[in-house]
């Protein structure tokens, strides 16, 4: 500490004489005040990192004195072979054989020179996947923010996040292999511990007044004894760098702003330490990253899009579907688990559960752009809200933290189409039914949706009644030709609270029930066995073709696969 604070002076000092001899300090003493004031900060910053003998490179903005960490730089090697990994994980993701590999990784490489030519990585939350970045099959009330450190200098370095606890109904910390892109480890909301004030995830019942502020600490072992700790390499990694993802997952029903990305609060202040062993600041200095522009999302889209084009050229010739996980399509209560692991499935959520049904406009023949989805069933106990009951923070009240259903394009690049999630499905019957408590005595929380790719079609059979929701399975331009439902499950109560859980009827314990059965194989992965765990909370679905003179009729399915 003495020496960076040395340092600091005789940095401040140096710059304050210099400005006092100086020719290009305004006249005017308030601006000159300021001016000679800010080059003190600059000189200030620069004598402490000299002081405290930190010798990585770091810059200190000449204009404003903000620092700079050339650790995050975009035209690292580093950063090469991260992209290159994502571009590998990507072709391993889909259905290819290793010639059709090469040519989809030459595709790739133009896309490549393109990110790494204009995208910025010397600032934090590089990239926001949603709505507006929609790949990789997201959920509709979802914002997955990414976080890159392509190289940290030592395992004694460390990222400080540090934020509000936003108004949504789940968020979390989860770190990713730099290298292999496989999940290390998590910090969930309920699990953060806050350095001010109350975390509304983990206590019941307080006040908004009470929300507090966390920090969340990433190193490359995660064995600093920081709180809130986060590891970034899996055991036996050689990466060097960081890659953390923050879900934010739907809004809470008192945020003053349901729309915003970051749940209403603003955007987490990411800190980077650079140690230093003779260093006696504790190890090295702190230096706040600046917030990334929203340009660079943009063009991490734009390369998505880039690798998608060429994956379909690709493919062309052999006239496939694409990276589809569906054995079967149209199948009369096809839900079933799917698991998204392995090199299939990179940066998966370890908190979500899925159950996967699948439809086709083309496979069969007959339907040709008239295929209509009816999906019933009860709707689990669900949060009120982090300050309404039943509160977030209570597990024992609610089957699972969030619960959604959505529509996806299943070719590449898997955008969403549209998503429900329980508070809109709770919304709805409360307007329709005047109340939840009489939507609850009259139907025991029953609903019915209707999946379509207009409102039209929808109508056309009679299926879209009044009482029941509209989903469309509308792509940006125009009908996709394999629509994807996917039931979503986030932090059942069972996962939270083991054998102590009052509801075992949820998507986790179908997969927990499949990992306990000896060679059990596909078998727990069929409609039936979802089925036996779920019971009433199981969602059925029933394709038709729904025809121009309004004739409804079952839509052709595979009839090979068994259900």
């Amino acid at each position: 500490m003495k020496q960076a604070a040395w340092g600091a002076a005789k940095g401040a000092a140096q710059a304050m004489q210099t400005s006092v001899n100086s020719d290009t300090i305004p006249s005017d003493p308030k601006a000159a005040a300021a001016e000679i004031a800010k080059r003190a900060a600059i000189g200030a910053a620069r004598g402490a990192i000299g002081g405290a003998g930190v010798t990585s490179p770091v810059g200190v903005d000449a204009s404003t004195g903000s620092v700079s960490v050339d650790q995050f730089t975009a035209r690292s090697p580093e950063a090469m072979n991260f992209y290159s990994a994502m571009a590998q994980v990507a072709a391993n993701q889909l259905d290819m054989t290793d010639a059709q590999k090469a040519v989809f990784l030459s595709y790739t490489s133009y896309a490549l020179a393109g990110l790494n030519a204009s995208i910025e990585l010397n600032c934090a939350w590089q990239a926001s996947v949603g709505l507006n970045f929609n790949i990789a099959f997201p959920d509709g009330y979802a914002v997955y923010h990414v976080l890159l450190v392509p190289k940290l200098q030592g395992p004694m370095d460390v990222i400080r996040i540090e934020g509000d606890f936003p108004f949504v109904r789940y968020f979390s910390f989860q770190s990713y292999d730099p290298k292999s892109m496989d999940p290390v480890a998590s910090v969930r909301d309920y699990e953060i511990k806050p350095f001010e004030g109350v975390n509304p995830f983990a206590t019941p019942g307080t006040s908004i007044k009470e929300k507090g502020k966390y920090q969340v600490h990433v190193t490359l072992n995660g064995d600093q004894g920081y709180p809130n700790e986060l590891p970034t390499i899996s055991k036996g990694s050689n990466a060097t760098g960081a890659f953390v993802l923050l879900r934010v997952y739907a809004y809470d029903k008192q945020s003053p702003n349901k729309t915003d990305i970051w749940g209403a609060v603003a955007p987490p202040v990411v800190k980077y330490k650079l140690y230093h062993p003779s260093s006696s600041t504790s190890g090295g200095l702190w230096y706040t990253v600046d917030q990334c522009t929203s340009n660079n999302t943009k063009i991490a889209s734009t390369f998505v899009s880039t690798i998608a084009t060429g994956y379909a050229r690709t493919m062309a010739t052999e006239n496939k579907a694409g990276a589809n996980p569906c054995p079967t399509w149209n199948s009369r209560d096809q839900f079933r688990l799917f698991t998204r692991t392995g090199a299939r499935a990179p940066f998966f959520n370890k908190d979500a559960n899925y159950l996967l049904s699948c439809g086709s406009e083309v496979d069969g023949g007959g339907v040709k752009g008239n295929l209509v989805a009816v999906i019933t069933g009860t709707l689990p106990p669900s949060p009120g809200g982090l300050w309404t009951p039943p509160f977030v923070a209570d597990v024992t009240h609610s089957n699972a933290r969030y619960l959604s259903l959505s529509a996806y394009d299943l070719n590449i690049p898997g955008p969403v189409l549209q998503t429900f999630f329980d508070s809109d499905i709770v919304n709805f019957y409360t307007q329709y039914y005047g109340s939840e408590f009489m939507w609850n005595l009259r139907t025991s929380r029953q609903y019915k949706i209707v999946a379509a790719a207009d409102i039209t079609s929808a109508k056309r059979c009679g299926h879209l009644t009044e009482d029941a929701m509209f989903l469309s399975t509308w792509g940006k331009t125009s009908r996709v030709s394999y629509p994807g439902l996917v039931l979503r499950e986030i932090l059942s109560q069972s996962s939270r609270i083991g054998d102590t859980a009052n509801n075992t009827q949820t998507i986790h314990n179908i997969k927990k029930a499949c990992g306990t059965m000896a060679g059990a194989g596909g078998k727990c992965e069929t409609s039936a066995f979802a089925s036996s765990i779920m019971k009433n909370f199981y969602p059925k679905v029933t394709y038709y073709d729904c025809q121009q003179g309004g004739r409804a009729v079952a839509a052709p399915y595979n009839r090979s696969a068994s259900y």
